[in-house]
């Protein structure tokens, strides 16, 4: 019921869970390693602020200001994004690793997460793009080095 993250993440779906059903269900698995790795790995982002999906998706704030249909219809602002993250913020904060690494989005994308203690994280949308929309010369992989 809970799988197929297309049934979930557009109000017409048949199947509709809470924005944070998946990640209740597996925080367990996230209880058990965050302080105790270096790089975390998850399927969607532990950023659940949209400051994150403007950069990701390149919203233009000059623009915006100028149009007011622009911030209406970006794909930044749509509402289903929501379910491309979780509040992480928890581990970000208290975890161990240095990087975290998360996909769901087929958007690259890296910013720098820095704690209340100073300490930075670095997170990546590391994905190789959706397959039947990209062509195979578009995908491409970060490499960290840790």
């Amino acid at each position: 019921m809970i799988i197929n993250d297309a049934m979930t993440i557009h109000p017409t779906g048949d199947k509709v869970a809470k924005f944070d059903y998946l990640f209740h269900e597996e925080k367990y698995r996230l209880d058990a390693v965050y302080q105790q790795c270096d790089v975390m790995i998850s399927h969607v982002s532990p950023l659940s602020e949209w400051k994150q999906f403007l950069e990701m998706y390149g919203f233009d704030s000059d623009q915006a200001s100028r149009d007011p249909n622009y911030s209406m219809n970006h794909v930044s602002l749509q509402g289903y994004r929501a379910f491309y993250c979780f509040d992480g913020k928890e581990y970000l904060e208290n975890g161990s690793m240095t990087h975290w690494i998360f996909g769901h989005t087929h958007q690259n994308f890296s910013r720098t997460y820095q704690r209340e203690n100073g300490k930075e994280i670095e997170i990546v949308c590391n994905s190789i793009g959706a397959p039947k929309k990209n062509k195979e010369s578009d995908f491409k992989i970060k490499v960290i080095e840790v």
